[in-house]
């Protein structure tokens, strides 16, 4: 595979991924949180270390398998996030009805990871107005958990590691910034659902592994 296509669909995953980062930058700039540098390095920093760890266990486990079997569960694995992530919004409806309870805040607690994953401005558990950056560790961390199975599906028909890990910092900053300055000019919490937009993305990147 040339690096044109290689920086493709290094490209297709990346944005793909950087959609929730968008749309919890919506959230935030519209409800007035404000998202210091260092805490928008720190949402960049975390999803890029987990995308590239789990791309880098595809690539390592990719050449154990025939290259039949490879194909076909790279592709499984993509297509079917893909298709979760059309029907998401279902998902993260049943967790916010279920989020009556209080809870603590820990970036560890997995209560808390899933609420903030079904309503990411929750992850500002102290209402202080700004995300802390421990409070950006926990959003980090529940924005990351669909490029672990997307990271290592993509990768296990080798490459594209360097190509998507130097992508995915800069274009998931920028999706959390442009999605604040957006969600700012809004004024109102307004709920965009872009989420089928990536199952769209990721379903054709499983299509190009063919």
């Amino acid at each position: 595979m040339d690096f044109f296509s290689l920086l493709g669909q290094a490209l297709l995953l990346v944005l793909a991924l950087s959609l929730d980062s968008f749309v919890a930058g919506i959230a935030y700039g519209a409800g007035g949180i404000k998202i210091p540098k260092l805490s928008l390095l720190i949402l960049g920093g975390v999803s890029t270390s987990v995308l590239t760890l789990s791309l880098l266990a595809g690539e390592l486990l990719g050449p154990l398998f025939p290259a039949e079997a490879v194909h076909i569960v790279c592709f499984l694995l993509l297509f079917s996030l893909g298709v979760f992530k059309l029907f998401d919004g279902v998902l993260k409806s049943a967790i916010r009805a279920r989020g009556g309870c209080r809870f603590s805040f820990s970036a560890l607690n997995l209560n808390f990871i899933l609420q903030v994953y079904a309503e990411p401005e929750r992850a500002d558990a102290d209402h202080g107005g700004t995300l802390s950056p421990k409070e950006a560790f926990a959003l980090a961390l529940a924005l990351s958990l669909d490029g672990l199975a997307a990271g290592f599906g993509a990768s296990l028909s080798g490459g594209g590691v360097f190509e998507t890990a130097l992508l995915s910092l800069p274009l998931s900053c920028a999706a959390v910034a442009v999605g604040e300055l957006l969600g700012r000019r809004m004024h109102r919490k307004g709920k965009i659902d872009l989420t089928p937009l990536s199952g769209v993305l990721l379903i054709l990147l499983a299509l190009l592994k063919l």
